[in-house]
């Protein structure tokens, strides 16, 4: 069970305050949301939404045929700890995944999310997830491998995060990969995109005919943050 309520509270023995999104009750866990942002100081992550990105996504062309999948797109973003926190929980990141570009077949893609620890210059991975494959047609319509028509292109990726100290001058970092490979057949230049709008534009114009376009930008990372009982 959920609350969303901004909380703040006062963890035991760090004296830290910390601003929570929402409090998953049931777990004892307070919910904190980032969103992915690409600028030109590089890939970070941060809880303003009252600005655009420099680039609304990533693109990168498909390069293998299925049955080989190959990873098109690989970003990092940081987070700089100012102040010390625990982690403990699940993680959900939502993003979204768009292939244009196609003739004759499509191409499919999936999203692999990694959270990571960077101290003293060291990084380790803490966890990570995969996303379901979606396919892309040539009409720019995604549909699920069950071949489902769905209008969203938006993915989640669940990461089991234990639990885990970030001390402040760490950085907390969530890498996303994008993996894809063209259907056999596929001509034209196919591209598969990811995106990172922290303002969540939409209303691009390699909208399909039925209008279809993805229902936000936002690459969206809730972080489960422990709170002492």
């Amino acid at each position: 069970m959920a609350r969303k309520v901004p909380h703040n509270f006062l963890e035991t023995g760090e004296q830290t305050l910390v601003n929570v999104d929402l409090l998953e009750l049931a777990d004892g866990s307070g919910i904190v949301t980032l969103y992915g942002a690409l600028n030109q100081s590089g890939a970070n992550l941060t809880r303003n939404t009252n600005t655009y990105c420099d680039l609304e996504y990533t693109n990168a062309a498909f390069t293998s045929t299925e049955p080989t999948y190959t990873k098109e797109i690989d970003l990092d973003f940081d987070y700089t700890v100012n102040l010390p926190f625990r982690l403990k929980g699940k993680m959900l990141v939502n993003c979204g995944i768009e292939g244009i570009g196609a003739v004759g077949a499509g191409n499919k893609a999936y999203a692999i999310v990694k959270l990571r620890q960077v101290r003293d210059g060291v990084e380790s991975d803490i966890g990570s997830g995969t996303s379901r494959t979606v396919r892309h047609e040539p009409t720019n319509h995604y549909v699920d491998v069950a071949n489902t028509r769905q209008r969203s292109r938006i993915v989640n990726v669940e990461i089991d995060v234990p639990l885990t100290l970030y001390k402040i001058g760490d950085t907390l970092r969530v890498t996303v990969e994008i993996w894809g490979a063209k259907i056999a057949g596929a001509t034209g230049s196919p591209e598969v995109r990811v995106f990172h709008d922290p303002k969540g534009r939409t209303g691009r114009s390699n909208t399909d005919a039925n209008g279809d376009e993805i229902e936000t930008s936002q690459l969206i990372v809730n972080l489960p943050l422990r709170i002492d009982r």
